[in-house]
């Protein structure tokens, strides 16, 4: 069985590269978003898909669950496989892993307007009208969720105990960290474990975004970096 599964940071492209790539395959996203993941809502099995002719593209920020779902032999008891050192896991199917990734600065201010358009959209509002409607025990069931960016820094505020500028602060910078901590996960997963990585660099078309550039150049941007290079890389996966 092939799965294809592109990685990178938040904000690099990962959704918009997978909807690409099932256009042109016929493949099938499988969501590894764990705060998207909450009890009695299941993830479409691997299996299903395969059945239906499908191949599966997994798609989502969570570096622990794609860990989960390609490891040949999952062990549970290890709470964070990346920091055992000489800890080299194998790959229980033949996978395409392909890196989205952004120069740091470029990625940074796009991440922080990504929160200003996030705010400017109502994101205060519609968590407010969140913690509202649920109670404490309720919120304690979906612990993911109460752990995400956003809603852990805007409760802060909701509570009375900081200001609203300084939550949108910490949503940036909590914003970058986990950014940080995702590409460094990635890394570890070529370099340490050696497991097959393609490298893309979006910096390019976040620039783009970032500077108002016209649909056209973006296009250009996106399928000249990221887009093309991917599709080629997994045609020659495929066949091989």
């Amino acid at each position: 069985m092939l799965t294809i599964k592109p990685v990178g940071a938040m904000g690099t492209g990962k959704t918009k590269l997978s909807i690409d790539v099932c256009k042109v395959i016929s493949g099938e996203v499988v969501n590894a978003d764990k705060i998207q993941i909450y009890p009695g809502l299941d993830i479409t099995t691997n299996k299903s898909i395969v059945r239906r002719g499908h191949v599966p593209i997994l798609v989502g920020g969570s570096n622990s669950l794609i860990y989960g779902f390609l490891v040949d032999h999952f062990d549970p008891s290890l709470v964070d496989p990346f920091a055992i050192a000489r800890y080299q896991p194998t790959l229980r199917f033949q996978s395409c892993l392909m890196w989205l990734h952004a120069h740091e600065l470029v990625l940074k201010e796009y991440l922080n307007r990504r929160v200003d358009d996030m705010v400017d959209a109502g994101l205060v509002e519609e968590l407010k009208e969140f913690f509202d409607s649920m109670s404490i025990c309720k919120l304690a069931e979906h612990t993911g969720l109460a752990r995400a960016i956003d809603v852990s820094e805007l409760s802060e505020y909701f509570a009375g105990r900081k200001r609203l500028c300084v939550c949108i602060d910490e949503m940036k910078a909590n914003t970058h960290a986990l950014a940080k901590a995702q590409t460094a996960k990635i890394q570890h997963i070529a370099d340490a474990w050696g497991w097959p990585v393609c490298s893309l660099d979006a910096t390019e078309t976040i620039r783009a975004h970032l500077t108002g550039s016209n649909d056209t150049a973006k296009a250009i941007a996106w399928e000249r970096d990221v887009s093309g290079p991917t599709l080629t890389t997994i045609n020659e996966f495929l066949d091989s």
